[in-house]
């Protein structure tokens, strides 16, 4: 492991007396083995965290991708249906039913 700092004799000096980085060293971030790696590999390194991710972010993208389709059906078959009451509404005359006119004739 690696610490990058933007003066990394400030950030020496501390590690070799074993004291914290000072805040003057400016601490920009760290340097991993698998960072290393990923770049010599040029390939990303799927280890145990990154799988949690993973299956978290399958997880959202399917609930997503259900929730579209089932919206997606629920609008066909409002479509589907509207024409069905409209037609069912209508009389033979093509005027519509009033609560006056009988159920069966």
């Amino acid at each position: 492991m690696t610490f990058v700092c933007a003066r990394p004799d400030l950030a020496n000096k501390a590690l070799a007396a074993h004291l914290p980085i000072p805040a003057e060293a400016g601490f920009l971030g760290v340097v991993t083995l698998e960072d290393l790696m990923e770049s010599v590999l040029q390939d990303k390194i799927y280890d145990e965290g990154d799988m949690r991710d993973r299956d978290r972010a399958v997880a959202v993208l399917q609930g997503w991708a259900v929730s579209k389709l089932q919206n997606f059906v629920r609008k066909r078959q409002r479509r589907r249906i509207t024409p069905l009451i409209q037609q069912s509404s209508q009389l033979n005359d093509g005027r519509h039913a009033t609560e006056s006119d009988p159920l069966l004739k």
